[in-house]
């Protein structure tokens, strides 16, 4: 008697589905410095730090790490604008004062770094997915500080439209470690 539905969305356009009940829970990207809207609560999952994915015959290739600032005239793979996860990306090159030479966007991070394999650009990705399995890419640890991309879980604060639905938040809820009683839940691929 329960139905899992899955859906993808920028994490505005699920916050709104959330609040028009439309979803139960959502699992996202957070853009720095974003508000959470009136009426959801939330809590980190996990933050990752970003790598730069090249293809292993780019120049860059031969380099452990690289700074945003290399980055300025290298044409950049990028995800859609208006994402979390494009936001991050954003966020990191403004801070860094660099204007990114966006050539493609995808709204897929495996062709996003399909594309990078490909040599067609260098892009800013998940640790993690330039650990998986896939099309073959050298990851370049950025200096001095790696963009983090963050990972929340998102819910109405009445959540009573579904048993299932608050025994699942209950269930994550449980599984994770919250921030202030240790370290911050990462992922890294070792």
């Amino acid at each position: 008697g329960i139905t899992v539905s899955l859906h993808e969305y920028d994490a505005r356009v699920m916050f709104d589905m959330l609040r028009e009940r439309q979803m139960d829970i959502v699992f996202s990207n957070i853009s720095p410095g974003a508000d959470l809207p009136a009426g959801l609560e939330q809590k980190l999952l996990f933050t990752e730090p970003l790598v730069v994915g090249v293809s292993p015959g780019h120049p860059l290739a031969e380099r452990h790490s690289i700074s945003l600032t290399d980055l300025r005239d290298e044409p950049l793979i990028g995800f859609r604008p208006g994402s979390a996860f494009r936001d991050t990306v954003d966020h990191a090159f403004a801070n860094a004062g660099v204007v990114p030479q966006i050539r493609f966007e995808s709204s897929d991070l495996v062709t996003v770094r399909s594309l990078a394999s490909a040599g067609l650009g260098v892009a800013l990705m998940p640790q993690s997915l330039a650990s998986f399995p896939g099309a073959p890419i050298t990851a370049l640890s950025v200096d001095p500080t790696p963009p983090e991309r963050t990972v929340a879980l998102t819910w109405r604060s009445d959540l009573t439209s579904s048993p299932a639905a608050r025994a699942f938040l209950d269930l994550v809820l449980d599984r994770i470690t919250d921030p202030a009683e240790g370290s911050t839940p990462r992922i890294d691929p070792d």
